[in-house]
């Protein structure tokens, strides 16, 4: 009799409010740090949030504000996110098993965890951590099927790029990292394929700078596309695709 692979299961949560509040502040101190341009459509989830902070405001002060001024929103929005669960769930159990299988034929190896967790909150970001391993996803996604795929398609890849190399920490697999970069710009010549697009009925795509920056008159997902679905091992695709990445970081990370 042949033995089932394990599959991971999905567990569904709300996102506590401490955890909503720190993944907000973490952003927003992050990015008024470095000076980095905050997308207004943050503010348009926000706007109470809008033109209140200032160069130089401490973590702690972003931390407070952001705790007073969106708790009575988080509280009231429960039930909501509750029933965006149940919505979430039902989608993704009929294509669990399928999807994940997929994946784990595609990488040639076993899934090493049992269960993903999903929190559902309010906030307009979407990390993920892959110690859990668990990610975060935004209450007003409609098509959760593809988003969710595409996480699980770098949860693989990390722990796949782990066993072809074991000396791989998890803070290799964070921004701006070549496995990073890698992870995101392949998610279309990996889950773009017909068997994964006919489960999920929609067409998955790369982050789309990577459609706009070209090397040798080939975009980054043409180049990884036929290094990847080429000849080889999957062990020496990916490694293939790496080099590639390694190759051009800078060029790249620059369009980013």
């Amino acid at each position: 009799m042949k033995k089932e692979l394990p599959i991971p299961e999905f567990i569904f949560e709300v996102m506590r409010y401490d955890e909503e509040i720190e993944l907000l502040t973490e952003f927003l101190f992050d990015s008024i740090s470095s000076h980095s341009l905050i997308n207004p459509s943050f503010f348009i989830k926000y706007p109470e949030l809008l033109n209140v902070f200032s160069s130089g405001v401490s973590r702690e002060e972003i931390h407070a504000l952001c705790h007073s001024q969106l708790k009575q929103r988080y509280f009231n929005n429960l039930e909501e996110l509750s029933e965006k669960i149940d919505y979430f769930k039902k989608d993704w159990d009929k294509k669990n098993n399928k999807l994940l299988l997929s994946l784990s034929r595609e990488f040639e190896t076993v899934w090493n965890y049992h269960h993903i967790t999903v929190k559902v909150g309010n906030v307009p970001l979407c990390p993920r951590w892959i110690s859990d391993p668990s990610f975060y996803v935004p209450s007003y996604i409609d098509d959760f099927s593809s988003f969710a795929l595409h996480e699980c398609c770098h949860f693989i890849f990390f722990q796949k790029l782990m066993s072809i190399n074991s000396e791989y920490s998890l803070k290799d697999f964070e921004y701006p990292t070549p496995e990073w970069i890698l992870s995101e710009a392949l998610i279309e010549p990996i889950i773009g394929k017909s068997l994964y697009q006919d489960m999920i009925h929609t067409k998955v795509t790369s982050y789309p700078e990577f459609y706009s920056i070209f090397i040798d008159n080939k975009n980054v997902v043409k180049h990884l596309d036929i290094l990847y679905n080429g000849n080889g091992s999957t062990e020496e695709r990916i490694m293939a695709c790496l080099r590639f990445i390694s190759a051009h970081q800078n060029e790249i990370i620059c369009s980013l």
